[in-house]
C-alpha cells in the first residue's frame, strides 16, 4: 500500500536513544511505552515525536490501567469458562488478571510472579490443567515487566507532541477497551 510500492523502508532502534530525527513518515509502538518504567515515558514519546517528520504519524497501542472487575483469579476462570470458552484462556483471562494482580502503587505487572500465582492456581485446583498449560506454553515468551499507565496521564503527556486523531479499541484481548489503539499525528512544535 506504500506509493510508490516498495519504497518503504524498517528502521528498528532502541526507543530511548533515536538518532534519526525527522526521518520517517510512521512509527509503530505497539505496548513499547508499557515495556519502559513511567519515569522514562515521557522521554520515549519525545524520541517518537523528534524521530517523525512534520506531519508524521505514530500508531501505538497502550495499557492503561482500570479498577479491576473480578476480587479473586478463581472469579476470572469461572467467568472465562461460562461465558468466554470459545476464546483462547490467555487472550480471554489475562487482562483481568493484570486489572487484579497490578502493583496499584507501581502500576506494574511481573510475568514471572504471574505465573508463580497461576503456578499456585493450579495446585489448589483453581485452575485446570489444560488452562495452565497453556500460560506455560507462553512463559518463555512472557518473562516482562509491563508497566501500565492511565488514559489521563497518556492523553495529558502526548499533548503537546501529537493530535489524536483516533483511538480504536479491539484486538487479541477480551477487555481490548483497556488496549486502545491510538492514532497521534505530530504537532510541528511540541
Amino acid at each position: 500500500m506504500v506509493e510508490p510500492q516498495f519504497s518503504e523502508e524498517f528502521h528498528c532502534n532502541d526507543w530511548l536513544n533515536i538518532h534519526d530525527t525527522q526521518s520517517v513518515d510512521l512509527v509503530f509502538a505497539d505496548g513499547s511505552l508499557n515495556m519502559l518504567d513511567q519515569d522514562k515515558h515521557l522521554q520515549f514519546v519525545t524520541q517518537i515525536h523528534r524521530m517523525l517528520r512534520p506531519g508524521g504519524w505514530a500508531l501505538m497501542r497502550v495499557h492503561p490501567a482500570e479498577t479491576p472487575q473480578f476480587s479473586s483469579a478463581g472469579e476470572i476462570f469461572e467467568w472465562h469458562r461460562q461465558y468466554n470458552s470459545h476464546e483462547a484462556v490467555f487472550s480471554s483471562t489475562r487482562t483481568h488478571l493484570d486489572m487484579l494482580w497490578m502493583d496499584r502503587r507501581t502500576l506494574k505487572i511481573r510475568f514471572v510472579e504471574y505465573h508463580q500465582r497461576l503456578n499456585q492456581l493450579y495446585h489448589q485446583q483453581v485452575i485446570t490443567e489444560t488452562e495452565f498449560q497453556a500460560y506455560n506454553t507462553l512463559l518463555k515468551y512472557n518473562r516482562i515487566e509491563l508497566i501500565y499507565t492511565t488514559r489521563k496521564l497518556f492523553e495529558t503527556m502526548i499533548a503537546g507532541f501529537f493530535g489524536i486523531k483516533s483511538s480504536y479499541v479491539g484486538g487479541d484481548y477480551c477487555l481490548s477497551r483497556l488496549h486502545p489503539i491510538y492514532l497521534l499525528q505530530r504537532k510541528d512544535a511540541p
